[in-house]
């Protein structure tokens, strides 16, 4: 199945509770995204790489990079989507600082599971930002550009300053799985071999 792209606004900002996704098996974006999962768990394909996710970790996606979610067990989660593009940062940092804030989408690391107060304070990050949307008041997307600057600059600090970073590790063995549930999916129409799927 051929990848799916989506083009995104300048920020959107979302909270769900679900068991299937709205998205199409793999996509990509012309935006940043960020998806924290509150509750729940399910399996995360980035790139070439899959991480085993639980309520409390966050996943970063870099412009169009390739990802997709697998909820085999349709279990209900929950979870908090932020996508954004990079002039939505302009007023707030020059071209080298948002570089820098935008680090963390180039770095090796995809996922970063928090604990305790840490998952408190970014979900309030994150209800600011749903928030200002849907009051709207006066200067509410100015706000929410400060709030996700203040994002960032914490995920920064917590991937490339903490020295005790909780990452999560990718699982190579599920991109092989990926792979073949990809083959059969292009292939499906034709007399499939064994031989043919493992090589």
């Amino acid at each position: 199945m051929k990848p799916v792209f989506y083009e995104s606004t300048l920020f959107e900002i979302s909270r769900k509770k679900q068991v299937y996704t709205s998205m199409p098996s793999r996509h990509y974006h012309d935006a940043y995204e960020i998806l924290y999962l509150i509750s729940g768990d399910f399996y995360y394909f980035i790139g070439d790489r899959t991480y085993q996710v639980a309520g409390g970790t966050l996943l970063f996606m870099d412009i169009h990079e390739m990802h997709k979610l697998v909820n085999s067990g349709c279990n209900m989660y929950e979870r908090v989507t932020l996508l954004f593009k990079k002039e939505f940062l302009q007023h707030f940092c020059t071209g080298g600082q948002c570089e820098e804030l935008l680090e963390l989408f180039k770095s090796d690391y995809r996922a970063l599971k928090m604990t305790g107060k840490d998952q408190y304070f970014i979900e309030q990050l994150f209800q600011k930002m749903i928030q200002e949307g849907k009051k709207q008041d006066r200067g509410y997307e100015q706000y929410q550009q400060i709030i996700l600057v203040e994002l960032l600059l914490y995920l920064n600090r917590k991937l490339f300053d903490s020295r005790v970073a909780p990452m999560l590790e990718s699982n190579r063995t599920h991109k092989k799985v990926l792979d073949i549930v990809n083959y059969v999916n292009q292939h499906y129409m034709e007399p499939l071999k064994l031989c043919e799927i493992s090589r």
